[in-house]
Formats: C-alpha cells, sequence, structure tokens
C-alpha cells in the first residue's frame, strides 16, 4: 500500500535539492558573467585590443577557476533534476501498479 505522505516528501525533498542546486549553480553563472565584465575592464585598462580581450579573458586562472566551480554546480544540479524526475516517475509507476491491482481485484 502506498503512504502518500512519504511519497510526497520524497518528492518534496527531491524538488528541494534540485531548486537549491540550480540556484547555486545560476549565482555562479551571475559571478563568471560579473568576472568577465573585471576581467575585461582590467585588460582595458592594459591597453589589451578589445579584438582578442575574449581569448584573454578565458585564458586568465581566475575566469579558469570560476567556470570550473560553475561547470560542477550546473552538473550537479542535472544530477539533482534527474534524481527528481526519477522519483516522480517512481511514484507514478506505483500508483499506476496499484490501480492495476485494484482493477484486476474487482
Amino acid at each position: 500500500m502506498i503512504d502518500p505522505t512519504e511519497l510526497y516528501n520524497k518528492a518534496l525533498n527531491s524538488a528541494e535539492e534540485w531548486a537549491d542546486k540550480d540556484n547555486a549553480a545560476g549565482v555562479l553563472e551571475d559571478a563568471l558573467g560579473t568576472l568577465e565584465g573585471v576581467l575585461c575592464a582590467e585588460y582595458k585598462a592594459k591597453g589589451e585590443p578589445v579584438s582578442i580581450m575574449t581569448k584573454l579573458i578565458k585564458q586568465d586562472q581566475r575566469w579558469i577557476n570560476a567556470a570550473k566551480d560553475w561547470r560542477e554546480a550546473r552538473k550537479q544540479a542535472l544530477v539533482a533534476r534527474l534524481k527528481y524526475e526519477q522519483v516522480n516517475r517512481y511514484q507514478d509507476n506505483i500508483r499506476t501498479r496499484e490501480s492495476t491491482e485494484r482493477q484486476l481485484a474487482r
């Protein structure tokens, strides 16, 4: 027999985990954009040509580290989303199975 409270709590927990990790990745993505602006200003102040600024920024160790952190956070968010979707599919399967069993028992 299905325990609706348990199903609800599992879905809620996995949704909250996904939301938290997705938010963390979004914050890091915003920070990466801000860092790009800071680096752009630094390179401009040094007199670097605008035409190679993107290349310089992407070679900067600060940007590389920030991008690495962002990618890892995005990966964790995607895994959390997959877990959430799996919990929902599993719960759908349980409900379908129990509904079928009730129909067959008639």
